[in-house]
């Protein structure tokens, strides 16, 4: 017997969801029931109830192993067609991955997503911690330090047209003393100036707002390529066992009621196949 094989025959016969092992065991009692119902109306022909019972629950018990036997061949190597969540793994995979891309995270969805949503940007305004202060400080500091660099390397072009090395001398004697210097002894207070008006003025923070969902949605759609490619690796990384596990955590109560289903409707059917056959 192969490993598969038995894998099956041991999650069938020790479930591990609860509803799964409830419902076997419910269909286990059944299958007794039924065995008893075949010998009494064998034995007592003339009782017509018995009859009509036997209808019902046969018919209910073909409905329970047939329904069992489609689920459990979503997921195992039952026979012909089966097995056909790892046979058509690389298809979900790529539904899924293309149901994240062009739906979950597509340009469209951010935009539409990110005008209904408010960023608090009063949180912004009620940084009083000295910590917090010094740390949002720091933060502006190393933007402009950045910044500053970048013209740098930009003027790099430049220096060696004339008057490049002194306008890239001048400029950067100013900007990484001076500059730094004022930084030094005022940022902290322009950093106050700034929260006092954001506290206080609404047009600001709509302004905030509005950036905020500008930066989000730049971010979100210059990374996209990325995320789709993290997806796509974490998928494929998986193991067969793990990605079938997933997908029956994902679905596997909604599949047990498909089998209770399917016995209950077998029993109506039976039933109603029984009362005809007495009647005709």
């Amino acid at each position: 017997m192969s490993k598969r094989k038995t894998y099956f025959i041991a999650s069938y016969l020790l479930p591990s969801n609860k509803m799964e092992k409830k419902l076997n065991i419910t269909f286990l009692i059944l299958f007794f029931v039924l065995i008893g119902v075949i010998y009494l109306s064998s034995k007592y022909p003339e009782i017509a109830i018995l009859k009509i019972l036997k209808f019902g629950l046969e018919a209910s018990f073909v409905g329970f192993i047939a329904d069992s036997y489609a689920i459990y061949g979503l997921f195992y190597k039952l026979g012909p067609h089966t097995n056909i969540i790892l046979r058509k793994r690389k298809s979900i995979e790529n539904k899924v991955i293309d149901f994240v891309a062009n739906f979950l995270l597509s340009k469209e969805v951010i935009e539409k997503e990110l005008s209904n949503v408010r960023f608090d940007v009063d949180i912004i305004s009620k940084i009083e911690n000295p910590e917090a202060k010094k740390k949002v400080v720091v933060f502006l500091k190393s933007v402009i330090e950045k910044k500053i660099k970048e013209k740098k390397d930009y003027l790099e072009e430049f220096k060696e047209l004339p008057l490049g090395a002194f306008v890239k001398t001048a400029f950067y004697d100013f900007a990484e003393k001076f500059l730094a210097k004022y930084l030094d002894k005022n940022l902290e207070s322009i950093v106050d100036e700034l929260l006092k008006k954001i506290k206080d003025d609404e047009n600001i923070k709509k302004s905030l707002n509005s950036e905020l969902k500008e930066e989000i949605t730049k971010i979100i759609l210059e990374n996209h390529d990325f995320i789709i490619d993290l997806v796509k690796k974490r998928l494929e990384s998986i193991s067969d066992k793990e990605f079938i596990d997933a997908v029956k955590k994902a679905s596997w109560d909604e599949l047990q009621w498909i089998r209770f289903n399917g016995a209950v409707l077998g029993f109506v059917i039976g039933i109603f196949l029984g009362i005809l056959n007495l009647v005709w």
